[in-house]
């Protein structure tokens, strides 16, 4: 499929960062540094444009909307679509990456704010080659382009899609896409739910390998409450390396970023094939922060840049 453009189309740039929700792995000394490359600092608030492509209900939408608008400005009091108990917030993690400057000494932008959402019901079909992502955040790009020098574009795939090296070697990643001068970043997420969730939605699901482990109980959805720690672990490294050339340490073509030198570990002891010690609610489900209209999220740590250190929400 071609598209027919309303703005000038350049080179398509992919800096691949691969996100996997799976065991802890041997990090044993991350060194996030910084490579000199500008970060989504030139803003106070990030407009983010949502694509559901594929079959999501009403109720998965909701969790991820809510976790989203968890990290948006409000003029409210911050707590007051939060819970009243001492739990850690899902704001409260976001800041971590406000610690990031760039050349300038400008911060990351403290806040997202959801703008569009789009639905696309299997305009390029069910089995997605990468190209076909880019084309589909592209479309989003075209039909929304106010949004482009502010924005990030968010392509979320449902269960039914299966798409290149998903499960195999990715959970998400992000790239961008040049247009009309503008290196626009986007992120690709997949609903690992039915295809491989003891992969890509670990510790709510075990690999085959770890069965005799039990899995934990997630707080509201398998597969999307895997989606939202991909889709966490990416945001984060799209802010500060949004193009390849910023906070990341190794092969800048597979880098590893502050979400993605931290994997598997969501609570103080973790270890591989142990994501630590977790919050618990009356209902056995585990999570480590409180969202909006108190949506309870399992998050991953990030890299402290201060502390020089994977920091969960619980440490």
């Amino acid at each position: 499929m071609r598209l027919s453009l309303t703005l000038t189309l350049t080179l398509i740039l992919y800096f691949p960062s691969l996100a996997y929700c799976f065991l802890v792995k041997d990090q044993s000394n991350p060194n996030i540094t910084y490579n000199g490359g500008p970060l989504l600092s030139d803003r106070s608030t990030i407009d983010l444009v949502i694509v559901w492509y594929g079959e999501f209900s009403n109720s998965q939408r909701k969790i991820v909307v809510d976790f989203l608008n968890s990290m948006k400005e409000t003029s409210a009091t911050p707590m007051s679509n939060y819970s009243v108990d001492s739990s850690p917030t899902v704001r409260q993690w976001w800041e971590t990456t406000t610690l990031y400057k760039d050349h300038k000494g400008s911060c990351v932008a403290p806040h997202l704010k959801l703008v569009r959402q789009i639905s696309n019901r299997y305009s390029l079909g069910r089995r997605l080659k990468a190209y076909d992502v880019q084309s589909i955040a592209l479309q989003a790009m075209v039909k929304f382009s106010n949004h482009i020098s502010l924005g990030v574009y968010i392509v979320f795939t449902s269960s039914q899609v299966v798409v290149e090296n998903f499960c195999e070697s990715k959970c998400a990643t992000h790239a961008t896409i040049q247009v009309s001068n503008v290196s626009v970043p986007y992120i690709w997420v997949g609903d690992s739910g039915t295809q491989c969730p003891g992969q890509c939605a670990w510790p709510f699901a075990i690999p085959e390998f770890m069965a005799s482990h039990a899995p934990r109980k997630a707080p509201n959805d398998v597969g999307i409450d895997g989606l939202i720690i991909n889709l966490a672990t990416i945001l984060a490294g799209v802010v500060t390396n949004p193009h390849g050339n910023a906070y990341y340490q190794g092969n800048p073509q597979v880098p590893l970023e502050i979400g993605t030198a931290c994997t598997g570990i969501f609570g103080p002891g973790s270890y591989p094939g142990h994501p630590g010690t977790l919050l618990i609610d009356s209902s056995g489900s585990s999570y480590n922060a409180i969202g909006n209209n108190n949506r309870q999220f399992l998050l991953p740590s990030l890299w402290h840049p201060e502390l020089r250190k994977c920091l969960t929400l619980l440490s």
